[in-house]
């Protein structure tokens, strides 16, 4: 009996010291840095991940198990890995392998290399600008503002945190952001009212700007763009996406914008572009059968703001023809010639329906953007969600944006990104897929097409 117990004492203590993931690290030769401290947070990165700043490897970690092993879920394996990185003085990890748990084990493994990214982080000296909101407000008050100056807020579209800032000139050429409030939670401790948040300098194009700006964890980054219109700020980054700063003070009562949308079927619904429509108090649709002295209210049914898409649907109007034009699932090439349609600069440039030509210069984006076309068919402001299509007639893409400060250089959301949201929204929206106008000359396909592409207007309430 006493062998027994000794048997079933020696089991539990190999159990027990079996309960924690197995950590091992190695150090490559030559590289020591200091333990990372815990206020500084590790980045976590797949190999398919970009990483944009210079790195270099220091290490690698292994988390196993003897197959008796418990708490050893995802999170913990990879918290564990990043307490280790820590100590190593890393401060990223990029995974290589990862296994799930399986019949061997119940635990999660994974190996991943230790790096130290060399990154630029705000200057100490000129981290804090010694101003609030109240005190921004009263230099406003004292010594009148510039157009572009005010507090901002981050329209975000699912109501989550808004971070507000303050934008203040700093001489002809140079603004400065300045942080107020709303920084997500799990960042708040690295950040107070008052301090940097960008700088933004003008360059050679009128209204395009160059920002450094300051992200959460307080590295900083120089590749991200600044456009302003209206009463807002549109922050584009690096990797092609954007964020919409809309202002709060001084208050306006509101302003009008308009640009392109275009008819996906015969039963009223269009599509635009989602930062044509974002915080707009009401939206009108003009052109429908070709009268653009009526305007019909729309209304938003999807939204992607990640691919900057919106779904429209025209209210009380009546069900228009067949649609003369399918929408393209495929990809195009490149070379292939191109056709824009659209309503650009409205005030300047007349409500006439305008044509571009171009071609593709390149399946990806702005910054590689997979999701767009670049192309070479000149768009103006207004252009934005007007239809891209090609010699047969098909559209395969929508109209977003220009790149300021080139020539010629536009993008365009594949059509491919505006079937995969109607399918993953779960609304029945169908698209038009016959084609009447493929073998036409082009001035006849664009006869048959200009019924169905539309002027859209807004109203935004600056306030909002």
């Amino acid at each position: 009996m006493k062998n027994f117990y000794n048997i079933i004492l020696l089991l539990l203590v190999i159990c027990l010291s079996a309960c924690s993931p197995h950590v091992s690290i190695s150090m490559y030769p030559g590289k020591s840095y200091e333990v990372v401290p815990d206020g500084i947070p590790i980045d976590v990165y797949r190999t398919t991940d970009m990483i944009r700043d210079n790195y270099e490897k220091i290490g690698e970690i292994r988390i196993g198990d003897t197959g008796f092993t418990t708490d050893c879920s995802l999170d913990k394996v990879t918290s564990d890995a990043m307490d280790k990185c820590r100590q190593m003085g890393g401060n990223a990890i990029i995974i290589t392998k990862l296994k799930e748990p399986d019949e061997w084990s119940t635990c999660w493994r994974m190996q991943a290399d230790v790096i130290r990214v060399f990154i630029e982080t705000v200057n100490k000296e000129e981290e804090h600008t010694g101003y609030d909101e109240a005190s921004l407000k009263s230099v406003w008050e004292k010594d009148g503002m510039q157009s572009m100056e005010g507090i901002y807020e981050q329209l975000i579209s699912d109501g989550g945190t808004k971070c507000k800032l303050g934008l203040k000139k700093v001489n002809a050429n140079e603004y400065v952001a300045i942080y107020l409030s709303g920084m997500l939670p799990q960042y708040e401790r690295f950040w107070k009212e008052g301090d940097l948040l960008a700088k933004i300098q003008g360059t050679s194009a009128s209204n395009f700007y160059k920002c450094k700006w300051i992200k959460v964890n307080k590295n900083v980054s120089n590749e991200f763009y600044v456009i302003f219109e209206n009463c807002a700020m549109k922050l584009i980054s690096e990797n092609g996406t954007s964020n919409i700063y809309y202002k709060l003070y001084p208050e306006e009562e509101s302003y009008n914008s308009s640009a392109t949308a275009f008819a996906i079927n015969n039963d009223n619904y269009v599509v635009t572009n989602q930062h044509v429509v974002s915080g707009a108090s009401s939206i009108y649709v003009r052109g429908v059968g070709n009268d653009y002295d009526k305007k019909y209210k729309a209304s938003v049914v999807v939204s992607d703001s990640n691919n900057d898409l919106a779904i429209l649907q025209i209210e009380d109007a009546p069900a228009s023809a067949p649609l003369p034009y399918s929408i393209f699932n495929d990809l195009a090439e490149v070379g292939e010639s191109v056709i824009s349609l659209g309503y650009p600069l409205l005030s300047t440039m007349g409500e006439e329906l305008k044509l571009t030509s171009g071609i593709i210069s390149s399946r990806t984006g702005f910054q590689g953007n997979v999701t767009q076309y670049q192309i070479s068919a000149p768009v103006q402001p207004g252009n934005s969600g007007g239809p891209l299509f090609n010699e047969d007639g098909d559209v395969i893409g929508i109209i977003s944006s220009k790149h300021v400060g080139t020539e010629n250089v536009s993008y365009a959301i594949k059509a491919s990104c505006l079937v995969n949201l109607i399918k993953m929204s779960g609304v029945a929206i169908p698209l038009s897929t016959n084609n009447t106008v493929k073998g036409l000359p082009m001035p006849k396909q664009v006869r048959q097409m200009r019924n169905f592409i539309y002027i859209v207007e807004c109203e935004k309430d600056a306030k909002k």
